[in-house]
This record gives C-alpha cells, structure tokens and sequence, in this order.
C-alpha cells in the first residue's frame, strides 16, 4: 500500500509554520467550531476573525476534502488488480484449457502511476497551502476594511 506524507497535518504544519494559524479538523457541515483562542466576550480580533475563518469557510473546508481524494487514488495506483483466471472445458477433442490472465504492462506502469500519483498528492496539498494562504490574506483584509470603515464612520 503506498501513502504520501501530503495530509492534512502536513497542510496544517505548513499554514502554521507560514502564517501562525491552524487549519483545525474536520466537523459537521453547517456546524460552527469556534477555535480555542477566540473570546467572543472581548470581540472579534483580526487572529480571532482569522482563525475562525479557517475553520468554518465552507469551501475551504470542501477544499481539504481533495486531499483525502488525493491519498485515496495513491492508494489505488499502488495496488495490484486481480488476475482473471478462465477454463475453458473440454469438448470434443479439445483438452481441458486454463489461462490465467495477468496484465503484464502492470509491471511495467504501476511504478510510473505511483510516482505520478505521488507527485499529484503533493500538488494538491501545496495547492491547498497556498488556498489556506489566500484565505488568511482575504479575512485579513476583510477585518482592516471593517476597522477602517468603523473609523471612518465615527469621523
């Protein structure tokens, strides 16, 4: 069985390491999770707003799917299909015929199908750092935008 270190942990530690913020796991669709760090009592920091963010935007929690997805056709490629085995009865007078059907090219494309399987696990989990990333950049923005527009409306 052939697995890849491109998981979700893998895209966690990569967000964390870059930006300082976690992915969190995997909840129920429509569930709010709220991280540990926000206290919703003292309002909404940016880090708070940000953090929440990544854990209950729709699509990117849709997003981490693709992951899973990724490590599933891993897998896949590595495995071995069954071998097809037919007898042929005999009749007449033929003999009693096996034949025992084994795709020989497997020998040859499983390794190349492993190592472009791997290489699309790792594209997607570094697409999914970089789709972490832009989320951060966005709610970031998002929350000067609103802190700059409340300023401006007190003046």
């Amino acid at each position: 069985m052939s697995t890849s270190e491109f998981d979700r942990t893998y895209i966690n530690q990569n967000i964390e390491a870059q930006a300082s913020f976690n992915v969190g796991q995997p909840t129920a669709p429509g569930q709010l999770t709220l991280p540990q760090t926000v206290n919703m009592q003292d309002g909404l920091s940016q880090a708070e707003a940000v953090s929440t963010a990544l854990f209950n935007n729709a699509q990117f929690q849709a997003d981490l799917m693709n992951i899973s997805i990724a490590q599933a056709d891993l897998i896949d490629a590595g495995q071995l299909p069954n071998p097809l085995l037919n007898v042929i009865f005999p009749t007449g007078t033929d003999v009693l015929k096996g034949t025992l059907n084994f795709s020989m090219d497997v020998l040859w494309q499983r390794p190349n199908r492993i190592k472009a399987s791997r290489l699309e696990t790792e594209r997607t989990a570094e697409n999914l750092v970089a789709l972490g990333l832009r989320l951060i950049r966005d709610v970031s923005l998002a929350y000067i935008e609103y802190t700059f527009a409340q300023q401006r409306a007190v003046v």
